[in-house]
């Protein structure tokens, strides 16, 4: 989830959806993660909420990347690098290393297993990276052939590593963003036939996904498709929305959210386990999503101060300082 820097004509709609998604990341985390610690926040209709939401949040975030690239491939190349290295790899290390500390038992540091594939959430991380890394090969390959590459390479292969399978199947989606990024003024401009059409295949892939007869996740490589409906109709209804301060806000700094969140919840599942206090489910919940969402929103708020935490505080024009010879004086 890279950080773009604002451009003449900022997309704030764009903003808002990432905020979305990264929000419903999270939200879906602090039902699944505290379970390590005992905590069981099952309830009457959660397959269909979280159900319907799997083929969106994620992909959602990918699609948003793929859309941003091409302008980020006409920088030099060793601008583009550091960009990645900045605030993707820098980010990736910084709360890898926080989560191992803070958030999970018995994890050596210097293990390059732990890093493969990113500890938790920070898989993401770790397979956005590798796709940036092969990203400019649009420039001789279309985008949409290198995202079908992933889910065919997956039905050919079969069984393989889960660092491969993760990074093929999710490259699709930023893949995707690429390949739409030019054409997506003349998608935005359809008529209103296209959101009924898109949003009612949408919702029949949001059931195939709640009767788990449809699963968007690596081991379904074909799943990738019923997410495009979805995200095609995202695409044409966010400009028409008014705009969205809060979550616009949360998506331009949608890093802090995702990397933060997960060793908040996880340090206050910890707490009120260990305090062996009785709960009604519904109230450790609420306890635990304040500070699922609570400790990022003050990152985000402290973001001119607290920015080291997702970007490497170095610049390549120091770089390029560092490694030039001066000319000597005449």
């Amino acid at each position: 989830m890279a950080q773009s820097k604002p451009a003449r004509t900022r997309l704030y709609w764009m903003d808002a959806l990432r905020g979305l998604a990264v929000i419903l990341i999270a939200f879906n985390h602090s039902f699944d993660f505290p379970r390590q610690f005992g905590f069981d926040f099952r309830f009457e209709g959660r397959q269909i909420l979280f159900g319907s939401l799997e083929p969106y949040r994620v992909p959602l975030l990918m699609v948003l990347s793929g859309l941003l690239l091409l302008p980020s491939l006409k920088k030099p190349l060793d601008t583009y690098l550091w960009g990645k290295v900045s605030r993707i790899l820098w980010p990736y290390l910084v709360w890898g290393a926080l989560t191992a500390v803070t958030v999970v038992d018995q994890v050596d540091l210097f293990n390059i297993n732990y890093w493969r594939s990113g500890p938790l959430h920070l898989w993401y991380l770790a397979v956005l990276l590798g796709v940036y890394l092969v990203a400019p090969l649009v420039r001789f390959i279309p985008a949409a052939v290198l995202a079908l590459i992933g889910p065919l390479t997956l039905l050919l292969i079969g069984e393989t590593d889960q660092d491969i399978r993760f990074f093929l199947f999710w490259s699709f989606f930023f893949f995707i963003g690429v390949a739409l990024a030019p054409h997506l003024t003349r998608l935005q401009q359809l008529g209103v036939w296209f959101p009924i059409v898109m949003g009612a295949a949408a919702i029949v892939f949001a059931y195939a996904s709640v009767t788990r007869f449809i699963l968007v996740l690596p081991d379904y490589p074909l799943g990738v498709f019923a997410s495009l409906p979805g995200l095609a109709f995202l695409l044409w209804l966010a400009p028409r929305l008014p705009r969205l301060p809060f979550l616009e806000l949360v998506g331009r700094h949608s890093i802090v959210m995702f990397c933060a969140h997960p060793v908040s919840m996880l340090l206050a599942a910890r707490a009120l386990a260990a305090w062996d206090i009785v709960l009604p489910p519904a109230v450790s919940w609420l306890i635990i999503a304040v500070f699922t969402f609570g400790f990022p929103l003050l990152l985000t708020y402290a973001y001119r101060y607290m920015y080291w935490l997702f970007e490497l505080p170095v610049r390549i024009e120091q770089l390029r300082r560092l490694f030039t010879r001066p000319k000597s004086a005449a």
